[in-house]
């Protein structure tokens, strides 16, 4: 019976850290074509994911970075398949904007949503990317350092019918990008930093696209060596303090934003597992923190006492249907929970700059144009 029990168990075990290299097998010549919409993913491919990243750090596991044009050339892999948006999908989302609903209400009575959704529904990706049997990078122990949106077709990403629809003619793509010559792996002064490149399509038309840059810490001896040179610093200058835009997480804020993004990420969800890695509380998640920050420029933005500068950033993200840009870098993490981050905003040349604060010490900063 003992032994019976120990091969059901490491069958299991070996199953499921396996189960998701039969689908994520990529070259670097072919798309490999998902049988699922990544923000379907449940439970049991969840688990699976968290064991694929822990197997990175047995030794042996995890291929090694190979040392290109001095930097890393990192293995191609790229994903594709259809991107199904459920009625579930915008329960979890509204709830993470903060938006109260009765369970049993039809959310397609909502005409708008936060442009934000469509990064949550492809989050997935990122997390299936980095937990590849043959990503060299360890999920566990990278940062999201910066994020750039480009909204294509800002309309549709707001138009929840329109989403809705598109949805259900099967009408709505995705790809997801990492490695290879045109994604190199630069040497950072902490380690090597990489990028990952989501795209949502409709029809053949570009709708998002999400450049996501981490950085995988690395002893300052790994080869290449840091070459030196300046690395961009987020400035303070001029951003005036805009009270009406504050953004407010609670305690819950982490779980509601991995219920809609399936970032289950120890550091957001457990708070003796973040301390563990020296945070006194859970960490808010950054694109959380954007998406709340966009949410409270859209009910602020038309008040009377509204600034030009917020007025404009209103117009930009909340009326204007064709391409905006959304630039995003994370300073520091946002903790501990609850908090309030005091925002300061300043106008540009085509555009507006933002800058989130824990007191005088800044998080977030970027820019939207």
């Amino acid at each position: 019976m003992l032994i019976v029990s120990f091969i059901v168990f490491f069958g299991t075990i070996f199953y499921l850290t396996r189960r998701r290299s039969v689908y994520l097998h990529a070259t670097n010549s072919a798309t490999r074509i998902l049988p699922y919409s990544p923000n379907t993913l449940n439970t049991f491919d969840l688990f699976t994911i968290i064991l694929d990243s822990l197997l990175k750090y047995v030794p042996g596991q995890r291929p090694s970075l190979q040392i290109h044009n001095g930097g890393f050339l990192l293995p191609r892999l790229h994903l594709g398949g259809i991107l199904r948006i459920r009625k579930q999908d915008l329960n979890n989302f509204n709830t993470a904007r903060g938006i109260r609903y009765n369970a049993d209400s039809d959310m397609i009575e909502l005409q708008t949503t936060n442009p934000m959704f469509l990064v949550a529904a492809t989050t997935p990706l990122l997390l299936l990317l980095l937990s590849h049997a043959d990503c060299p990078i360890q999920p566990l122990g990278s940062v999201n350092t910066t994020n750039k949106f480009n909204f294509a077709d800002l309309a549709l990403c707001r138009d929840v019918r329109g989403l809705l629809a598109a949805s259900k003619a099967g009408e709505l793509t995705f790809t997801a990008v990492m490695g290879g010559e045109d994604l190199l792996g630069k040497r950072k002064r902490r380690g090597v930093e990489f990028e990952i490149v989501i795209e949502v399509w409709k029809k053949g038309a570009l709708v998002l696209s999400a450049q996501s840059s981490f950085l995988q810490f690395l002893s300052k001896n790994v080869k290449p060596l840091y070459a030196g040179g300046n690395e961009a610093r987020a400035e303070l200058v001029n951003l005036k303090v805009d009270k009406d835009v504050s953004v407010k997480l609670p305690a819950s804020a982490p779980r509601h934003w991995a219920a809609c993004s399936k970032d289950y990420n120890p550091i957001h969800v457990s708070n003796m597992l973040s301390k563990l890695f020296g945070f006194s509380s859970v960490v808010a998640h950054g694109n959380h923190v954007v998406a709340l920050l966009v949410e409270n420029i859209g009910r602020t933005a038309t008040r009377p006492s509204a600034s030009m500068d917020l007025r404009k950033l209103g117009e930009l993200l909340w009326a204007q249907e064709s391409s905006v840009s959304l630039d995003v870098s994370f300073v520091k993490p946002v903790t501990p929970l609850p908090i309030a981050l005091e925002t300061r905003i300043m106008g540009t040349g085509n555009g507006v700059a933002f800058g989130l604060f824990k007191k005088d010490v800044l998080c977030v900063t970027g820019s939207i144009s």
